[in-house]
């Protein structure tokens, strides 16, 4: 399915952006293919604009990022295609950007090019992929036609080569980085459901159509037909037993499929046919999937997160894959260590008990403290849900989660020049 977020201004409406606004996202793109973001101006933000998880031949076009600390960042992600092509520039605009211009962590940008305008602003200068070995550039660039319009003054323009990104995953040629196994079925269903909507892509070339003939064959195919299916529930209950038919004749051949058939069972046999209870081995097994990575279990985890807030609507969900560490450092949850703006200097550490927390959570700390302490409670939507702040020597803190919901949440320990560590607290009332 297309998504186009086009033309829109996202800005926090600050002339400056504080270090703890961060993680204040303009546009997120999160495991959702062919998206369109184009022609949007971003100001005053943490991200301008960041893309997670499998995010395939979307493109991200004439956007104008002013005063952001990170223009376009890159988490968990397979890669976009290329942006632009020889003749049409991307006409993305960074101005006044504070960190990176571009950001790429565990990610595969790399294999993918931007084609710029050769002018000041329009030239990603800051790239930067720290969990490569070396660290090297977020995404490799290259100049356009100087003399093409603007992207953003609507003229119909070839922005990417027809069908070339799926001639690749069809032919397998391909080469993911990150997740491998888990991209690569994310991109052949992908290419499928493409296939099946513009059949016309067949006749272009032979590998489309061998390609086609094989994808039959597999467990993709058979959840097409659910997915095409499943929206007719509604207005056809008839269907139910069909589709447990459908599901059950699926025989998966990886953890995402069987994922599927799992989410799709529990649906049908409760939520399909009005009922919004389930028992409590399915409820255990779904609460143990709504808590796993979706860039490596498949968006069922999604649809198991969807499920569970509809019994109850309280659950917060967040996996530690769906959260990055700013200073590169390659754990997705510890943060401590060596950082740009203390460099040299070994940060104190943290911890956090009881863990699960029910009323109170003790922090105690292993190190020097020398300037104030903030310690900020997220919940999964990056939403502060609680902030406590101390400063002077001091060994232990009580903070009480008396007024905090059951669910997991994330805290942020920083002083007044960076992140020293964040935490995955789950509290459980």
């Amino acid at each position: 399915m297309d998504y186009y977020i086009q033309k829109d201004t996202f800005s926090l409406s600050v002339n400056n952006y504080a270090y703890w606004n961060w993680w204040v996202c303009g546009i997120k793109v999160e495991t959702s293919d062919k998206c369109t973001v184009d022609c949007n101006d971003l100001s005053y933000l943490g991200r301008a604009i960041e893309f997670k998880g499998h995010t395939i031949n979307t493109k991200v076009l004439g956007n104008t990022m002013n005063t952001c600390m990170d223009g376009i960042v890159f988490v968990s992600n397979a890669g976009l295609g290329n942006q632009g092509s020889e003749t049409q520039p991307s006409d993305n605009y960074w101005q006044n950007v504070g960190e990176r211009h571009t950001y790429s962590y565990y990610s595969d940008m790399a294999q993918w090019t931007f084609f710029v305008r050769d002018n000041t602003g329009y030239v990603p200068l800051i790239n930067y992929a720290p969990d490569t070995d070396p660290p090297s550039t977020a995404i490799n660039y290259e100049f356009s036609d100087p003399d093409a319009s603007h992207y953003c003054t609507g003229l119909p323009v070839p922005l990417l080569i027809s069908y070339g990104l799926e001639l690749k995953i069809a032919a397998n040629e391909l080469v993911y980085q990150v997740n491998p196994q888990q991209n690569k079925w994310f991109g052949k269903k992908y290419l499928y459901n493409k296939l099946k909507k513009e059949p016309e892509i067949l006749s272009y070339d032979t590998i489309f159509s061998f390609a086609y003939d094989s994808l039959q064959q597999t467990p993709i195919s058979k959840l097409y037909d659910y997915n095409e299916m499943v929206g007719d529930i509604l207005t056809d209950s008839t269907l139910v037993l069909q589709l447990l038919q459908l599901n059950s004749n699926i025989v998966a051949t990886n953890n995402l499929e069987d994922n599927h058939k799992f989410v799709n069972e529990i649906y049908l046999s409760s939520f399909a046919q009005g009922i919004d209870s389930i028992d409590p081995a399915q409820y255990s097994n779904l609460y143990e999937l709504a808590m796993k990575c979706p860039y490596t279990e498949g968006d069922a985890v999604y649809g198991a997160r969807v499920m569970l807030s509809i019994i109850d609507s309280t659950l917060v969900f967040f996996n530690d894959c769906e959260q990055f560490s700013q200073t590169g450092d390659k754990s997705l949850v510890s943060n401590i260590g060596e950082t740009k703006s203390n460099k040299g200097k070994i940060n104190p550490s943290f911890t956090f008990y009881p863990n699960p927390a029910n009323d109170k959570l003790i922090i105690e700390i292993d190190g020097t403290i020398d300037s104030e302490l903030f310690f900020m409670f997220y919940n999964v939507n990056n939403i502060e849900v609680l902030r406590k702040s101390c400063e002077g020597s001091f060994t232990k803190l009580i903070v009480s989660t008396k007024n905090i919901n059951s669910g997991v949440y994330y805290c942020k320990v920083m002083d007044n020049k960076s992140i020293l560590q964040t935490e995955k607290i789950v509290i459980i009332k």
